[in-house]
């Protein structure tokens, strides 16, 4: 009875040691699929490494020219609010000075009107010494 239960663990154990053979062929089947993974995987890491450099090269220009564009389009800004204060500026000067000119151009329409009324008055004056010389001259005769 021993015999055949040592026959039966030996049975036993040829079978476990047939199923650890099968599961270290598997394990190894396993680790070779795993390693030819992780190559893939190395591979394709390398081939987008070498993909994105010039993508990265690309982003880095066009992030300078983003910086430079908003450094310029700031510069435009406070150039514009200068020369808005600037025209803001001239405008209330110019307003005084818009308001005097048109007083002087009110003064200046005023002192022709009065020239002309001086003239019309003078030539008036004139005939009527011409009358006046004209009547002395026929009175001396």
């Amino acid at each position: 009875r021993e015999a055949d239960e040592l026959s039966a663990s030996l049975a036993d154990a040829k079978r476990s040691e047939g199923d650890a053979q099968k599961a270290r062929q598997r394990l190894a089947a396993s680790n070779r699929e795993l390693e030819d993974l992780r190559s893939k995987l190395a591979a394709a890491e390398k081939r987008l490494e070498e993909e994105l450099g010039p993508v990265k090269v690309e982003l880095k220009r066009k992030t300078e020219e983003v910086d430079a564009l908003r450094e310029a389009t700031n510069k435009a800004v406070e150039e514009a609010r200068r020369w808005g204060e600037k025209a803001a500026e001239v405008e209330a000067n110019s307003g005084s000075t818009i308001a005097r000119m048109r007083r002087s151009e009110a003064n200046l329409e005023l002192a022709q009107s009065r020239c002309d009324e001086a003239e019309t008055e003078i030539s008036g004056l004139r005939a009527e010494l011409e009358a006046k010389e004209l009547r002395l001259a026929n009175l001396k005769r």
